[in-house]
């Protein structure tokens, strides 16, 4: 048992390291994993490697006929390390995903991937290529959320839309010839250059997008320069737009009005998380504040660490989050400290359909404890938990493993968060969240309801209703009690 100890934890030979270290790796950069207030491994009841070890060392008749296919249509195995390669993404997949499909629905999806890209692109099945294929079309037969692509060591977004990209904040589908943007996030570049909710690419640059991968068109896209041209469809009518580097927004951005500040947080990266608190001190050093707008409206996430250092800026000591694993029914608790910055300052939180997964943790929380009043509208709905597992030559699994519950005990995916206060805007188009994600995870609850509805004409200001109807709001909470603006306020505290 020692010796065999010995070479799982060293990663010795080859497939014991494609199964095990890559899990290690994920509890040194994933923020929910081990931020320091969380011992062990992640909502676990014995180590994941271990469990991947043994599930490797098991003897698997689906596994074995994936690998009798691979020897039938090749002339062999490509090196030793070959038959590794899917045999850890299976037993990754088996071990780590909260709903894995049975056995032979992941072979069976990963031979037909296989098959599929041998035809098209006519490629030996010992090119290594073509395993990757099947590790792919395994990881198709899992949740929307789940995918095995390349992966940046460096990264620490590590389950969320990255924002620094001009295809940031596009959620695709295929169309045609070309690509449905089923949903362009507020404040992404693509919302910036004029893109919506709706459009079809056609083409970018001179490259068609007619039997190009998403993926190469993202990589034409984002690695072309400071700028590229995108010829669209837009209810038949064909239209250009521009999508440039300058129109990436920071992470975070302030505006100090008077005494009240407007903070807006459009992705939960550590630096924001670093820049929230500087911001906070700095303005604690100077004039008293009144009060704090904290804006999430389009923020589809981040890191969740980061989202727990911002929630300690506002919140006592307490549950955050709670992650569930469905399949051993087992859970993790997220905690905020005790103390900090703004815990007592008054906080009005702005959200909207995408405002998603860490941001809808936060505000989940802020609202369920008590410490601030939600404004806006429902939710994204993303209440899913992604671990990253790299593999191999910068390839990563993605995997789904398990549910955020927030600290009143609803669970976050498919319902989101509603908030205190909805602002009406009136008959629009349907507004895109998780549900309309082919492969999401549905959850069964009470649906929730806001305490109160305001009619977008009633807010202040017109152009930005939610921001202004937030600001009135926040003129109440902050007046002298008794006051004509105390008593003159049209929303709930």
């Amino acid at each position: 048992m020692k010796e065999t100890l010995h070479r799982l934890l060293s990663g010795k030979p080859a497939k014991f390291a494609a199964a095990t270290l890559g899990v290690v790796l994920v509890f040194g950069g994933y923020g929910i994993a081990n931020s320091g207030r969380i011992p062990g491994f992640f909502i676990f009841s014995a180590p994941a490697p271990i469990l991947v070890y043994f599930e490797m060392n098991r003897k698997n008749p689906e596994v074995d006929r994936f690998m009798a296919y691979h020897a039938a249509v090749s002339d062999g195995f490509e090196s030793d390390e070959e038959p590794s390669r899917f045999h850890a993404a299976f037993a990754h997949v088996k071990v780590w995903h909260m709903a894995p499909p049975s056995d032979t629905a992941l072979v069976d999806a990963a031979i037909a991937q296989a098959e599929k890209a041998k035809t098209a692109t006519r490629v030996s099945a010992a090119n290594r290529s073509l395993v990757d294929e099947a590790i792919t079309g395994m990881i198709s037969t899992l949740d929307v959320h789940s995918a095995y692509r390349e992966h940046d060591p460096g990264s620490e977004r590590l389950s969320e839309l990255p924002r620094h990209e001009l295809t940031d904040g596009l959620i695709v589908s295929r169309a045609g010839d070309g690509y449905l943007f089923r949903k362009v996030f507020h404040a992404s570049p693509a919302w910036n250059a004029g893109l919506r909710d709706g459009d079809i690419l056609l083409a970018v640059g001179t490259r068609r997008a007619e039997q190009t991968s998403w993926a190469a068109i993202r990589d034409e896209i984002n690695l072309t320069g400071s700028q590229v041209e995108l010829s669209l469809l837009r209810g038949g009518t064909p239209i250009s737009r521009v999508l440039r580097r300058d129109l990436i927004e920071p992470d975070l951005s302030y505006d100090l009005n008077g005494t009240i500040l407007h903070l807006r947080i459009r992705s939960f990266t550590l630096d924001a998380a670093a820049a929230a608190r500087r911001i906070l001190r700095d303005i604690a050093d100077g004039p008293a504040i009144s009060g704090i707008l904290l804006d999430l409206r389009g923020n589809a996430g981040g890191n969740l660490m980061a989202a727990q250092e911002i929630a300690d800026l506002f919140l006592a000591e307490g549950i955050l989050v709670t992650i569930e694993r469905q399949k051993e029914i087992s859970r993790t608790t997220i905690e905020t400290r005790d103390g900090d910055i703004a815990e007592a300052i008054p906080l009005v939180v702005l959200i909207d359909s995408g405002s998603g997964s860490a941001s809808e943790v936060l505000a989940g929380a802020l609202k369920d404890r008590k410490r601030a009043v939600l404004i806006g509208e429902r939710s994204f709905g993303k209440g899913s938990v992604q671990i990253v597992i790299p593999l191999f030559e910068g390839k990563a699994l993605y995997l789904t493993v398990g549910l955020s519950r927030r600290p009143g005990g609803r669970l976050i995916q498919d319902a989101g968060i509603v908030p205190d206060v909805a602002i009406d805007t009136g008959p629009a188009e349907k507004r895109f969240r998780e549900s309309d994600l082919r492969g999401y995870f549905p959850v069964s609850q009470d649906e929730e309801q806001p305490e109160r509805v305001i009619p977008a004409e009633s807010c202040p200001d017109s152009s930005d209703p939610v921001l202004a109807c937030a600001r009135a709001q926040m003129d109440r909470m902050t007046a002298p009690a008794n006051s004509a603006s105390a008593e003159a306020g049209f929303l709930t505290e």
